[in-house]
């Protein structure tokens, strides 16, 4: 009760505050700024976080809807040339290539058949638009990008074999810690080529 009569004093008085008091209020609305603003920094670090691991799960459930249907129209001459790259036959995009690269999951159509087991970027100018372009848009990724460890195909049960399905960040090395899928079994997937013509066993 004391402490509001001597406020309601002060208040009426045209002496106004102390310096002290003034300094006590100052130091006191500072350190309140400085709290909000702590605050709000770890929040923001926190936002980014989940977008990006949003962001990572859905380029990673994208990627392999795309390779689901790209994989399953492939119809013959399947072919796995190394650990990450698959050529086959489509009727939609002719011979094409599926690889993966520093950059990402590559799906290049329309590539023309040398005859001896090479293939070549197509001439015609409509065509070439298309070739060589990313599985999922850059855009879709965001700063994100698709790896896989190692492809292959199985010709008598018409089965590719994913493994290492993973999203990291573009730049960072393949090995760096995965925002979505992992580098071990988990991230194995087979894909049926339900087009594809089955080989002798």
């Amino acid at each position: 009760m004391q402490m509001k009569t001597r406020l309601r004093k002060r208040i009426k008085s045209d002496r106004g505050f102390t310096m002290a008091e003034l300094m006590l209020t100052m130091l006191i609305l500072v350190m309140v700024a400085g709290v909000l603003t702590a605050g709000v920094s770890v929040a923001s670090k926190a936002y980014r976080k989940v977008v990006e691991s949003a962001n990572a799960q859905l380029l990673y459930s994208t990627t392999l809807t795309a390779l689901r249907t790209e994989l399953g129209s492939a119809k013959a001459e399947i072919t796995c040339s190394s650990d990450k790259t698959v050529t086959y036959f489509s009727t939609e995009t002719g011979y094409t290539a599926i690889v993966c690269g520093s950059e990402g999951v590559v799906f290049k159509p329309y590539l023309q058949n040398n005859g001896n087991g090479t293939f070549s970027e197509p001439k015609d100018d409509a065509e070439k638009a298309l070739y060589s372009r990313p599985l999922v848009s850059t855009a879709a990724a965001d700063g994100l990008v698709v790896q896989y460890d190692s492809i292959t195909y199985d010709g008598t049960k018409k089965l590719f074999t994913i493994q290492g399905l993973r999203v990291i960040r573009a730049g960072e090395d393949a090995d760096a810690e995965p925002l979505a899928g992992s580098k071990d079994e988990k991230s194995t997937f087979t894909i049926r080529a339900v087009n594809a013509q089955t080989e002798a066993e």
